[in-house]
Formats: structure tokens, C-alpha cells, sequence
């Protein structure tokens, strides 16, 4: 059975939204209320997992046929390809998405077949604490959960600590000079006394596919698509 797949978080964030999204494609709404992490919808399987790991598993698991992530996490995934990595840089990572919307390489194979540009918006943020008064060069050490795109930004100058979450408290008990994550509304930073120094690209949530896949996805949203 063909497995979709989604990031239980944003289906949590938006979860109005992708229950009618979810009634009209596949005649049921996911079940977020159990932590039931698999689930009947129709013919298919629907597998919640951390919305990190989605493009890695559509990538590379033939029997996933989609599924629901950020834009970040396409794009954190999306520089773990060597051929694509060559090609980035701090200039030209903001229109990533856009020039890798099909990404098919060597190592990569994904399509980015559905953009919802006003669900699960965000920002990935460069943060210092709000009394830094010195020159962010002088920063050696950066906290984060997004490796490949703090590298990338920070032409890899930096010394990263990667985490898997609240980069926040790490920068603001003096663990790590900086911070990169995503900044939906600023409130976390406010209240630990932080500020953002950059806006390093916008995310939203999105459908990816697989070329193996594309076709089905595409007969599934019909013209949602």
C-alpha cells in the first residue's frame, strides 16, 4: 500500500485548514488526537513523522508517493546534495525553492508539487542576544537545527552546535554566540531578550513528491496542482 506522509507539527499548526484539505483529497481528516502516527486514508497509508525528515524518507522510500513539510526542511535537505550544494550560495539561497522546484540529480530525486504559501509561514532567522553591541563577525560559535543552511550562510566561518530545538535558550544563557531557526512571530526571542540580525529565507508548508510518483500526486489534487 502507498504511504502519504506529513509533519505532524504543521498538520497541528494548520489543522482547519488540512482537514477539509485532507476530506476533499482522500475522504477523511487526519486523526491528531490519538498519536496514532499511522492511519487508514482509503487506499493509502498516512505516516506522521517530524516534518524534517519527509524529504528524505519521499527521496528515498518507494513506497511513500508525498508528503507535507516546510520549505526549510526541503531546503536543508536539498543542500545535502553535493551537485546542488556546488551550486548555492548565500546570494541565491533565498530563490532555492524556486530554482529546485524539480530536483532531480544523482543523489536526488524530489518534486515540489504543491506550494501553500500562507499556511505555516515563517522565517529562518539568524538571533543574537538583544545587548550585543559588538560586530557579529567577532561571533565564532552558532547554534542550530539547520546545519547545511547555517553553513552555507555563514560560508562555513562558523563553528555550529546543532540541536534539535529551542536554539533560543542555548544563545541566551551564553552556550553559543548565535542562533539560526525559525521565527514565526518573534515573541520566543523577545522573551529571552534576543533580537534577529538576518532573514535568511521565508518557509511555508508544501506537498513533495518524487518523480516515480509525480503522476498519482498530481491525479490526487487534481487541480489542486
Amino acid at each position: 500500500m502507498s504511504i502519504f506522509i506529513a509533519g505532524e507539527r504543521i498538520l497541528k499548526l494548520e489543522y482547519e485548514f488540512f482537514k477539509e484539505e485532507f476530506e476533499e483529497i482522500f475522504g477523511t481528516p487526519p486523526d491528531l488526537e490519538t498519536r496514532r502516527f499511522v492511519q487508514d486514508l482509503g487506499e493509502y497509508k498516512l505516516l506522521l513523522i517530524k516534518s524534517r525528515d519527509v524529504p528524505r524518507l519521499v527521496n528515498t522510500n518507494k513506497r511513500v508517493i508525498a508528503g507535507i513539510t516546510g520549505k526549510d526542511w526541503y531546503c536543508e535537505y536539498l543542500l545535502s546534495d553535493p551537485q546542488i550544494n556546488s551550486r548555492i550560495n548565500k546570494r541565491n539561497m533565498r530563490e532555492m525553492c524556486n530554482e529546485y522546484k524539480s530536483a532531480t540529480t544523482t543523489y536526488t530525486d524530489l518534486i515540489l508539487v504543491k506550494d501553500y504559501l500562507t499556511i505555516a509561514r515563517a522565517k529562518i532567522c539568524s538571533f543574537i542576544k538583544e545587548d550585543f553591541t559588538t560586530s557579529p563577525s567577532v561571533c565564532k560559535s552558532v547554534v542550530t537545527c539547520y546545519p547545511k543552511i547555517t553553513e552555507k550562510w555563514f560560508n562555513g566561518e562558523k563553528e555550529l552546535i546543532v540541536v534539535s530545538g529551542e536554539t533560543e535558550g542555548w544563545v541566551a544563557a551564553g552556550f553559543a554566540d548565535m542562533g539560526v531557526d525559525s521565527v514565526a512571530t518573534g515573541k520566543t526571542l523577545k522573551r529571552n531578550s534576543l533580537k534577529i540580525l538576518d532573514e535568511i529565507l521565508n518557509t511555508n508548508a508544501i506537498v513533495v513528491s518524487n518523480k516515480r510518483n509525480y503522476d498519482k500526486v498530481k491525479k490526487l489534487w487534481k487541480t489542486k496542482i
